[in-house]
């Protein structure tokens, strides 16, 4: 799926892959440092703990990273409830670094 953000750069949400493990424990250490953490569990740090969320998003089909040009920006994971579905956790680097979707 492509969406512009505006003429020189370009947003893209694609399939959560496993290679994203990384560029998750980086958002992970951005939102367990934010005041929004105490709403939610911590998200993982370590490397084992961000590749086995990385492996759980990529096999529930729901996950999606998010870039902008070539940096993840954020995830979206929808979870399934009732009728329909919640969105799970995305990026607070979006507004730190002064982007817009």
């Amino acid at each position: 799926i492509f969406f512009e953000q505006n003429h020189s750069n370009t947003s893209v949400i694609c399939n959560f892959r496993r290679k994203n493990a990384g560029e998750l424990k980086g958002i992970a250490k951005d939102f367990n440092r934010s005041e929004y953490a105490v709403y939610d569990r911590p998200l993982p740090e370590s490397d084992g703990e961000a590749k086995a969320l990385a492996e759980r998003f990529v096999r529930c089909k729901t996950a999606f990273a998010v870039y902008c040009a070539e940096h993840m920006i954020g995830y979206a994971v929808f979870y399934k409830v009732e009728n329909g579905y919640d969105m799970g956790y995305f990026s607070l680097i979006l507004s730190r670094k002064g982007l817009r979707l």
